[in-house]
């Protein structure tokens, strides 16, 4: 199985590839699975949902990027949109609210919002939250 779960289309702002021609791409180089990870919006990703829907060669799975108060975070599963500039924990407590697995794109990256880069905190509180659900 092949995924790419953090691609941006027009409707992020540093992209301007469609939804159809990301679909279309994504079919030829036989990829099963995409997500169009906007940044703070779920219009491409709705419109390749809708595109694909009689498609059985390619799952898209609605998604966004969502910029928390200390960076980024991918809300995998999620089509609704969740209000950016909120603390990670509460950016990732709504996306599991919202039945989505949360997936930290460039952790580590000074240049794309990585959301640990020079932030302990941070990673120690997500870990605590991630260490919580997986005993339950």
């Amino acid at each position: 199985m092949k995924l790419d779960p953090h691609i941006h289309s027009c409707y992020s702002g540093d992209a301007r590839s469609s939804p159809k021609s990301i679909i279309d791409q994504a079919r030829k180089i036989k990829l099963d699975i995409i997500a169009i990870s906007d940044h703070d919006t779920i219009k491409g990703s709705k419109i390749a949902s809708e595109i694909s829907k009689n498609f059985d060669d390619i799952l898209v799975v609605p998604s966004i990027e969502i910029t928390s108060s200390e960076g980024h975070i991918l809300g995998f599963g999620v089509d609704t949109v969740i209000e950016k500039g909120l603390s990670p924990e509460e950016t990732v407590e709504k996306i599991h609210d919202e039945g989505g697995i949360a997936i930290i794109p460039h952790p580590f990256s000074s240049y794309r919002s990585g959301l640990f880069f020079k932030n302990e905190k941070t990673f120690k509180s997500l870990m605590g939250i991630i260490n919580l659900i997986m005993v339950q």
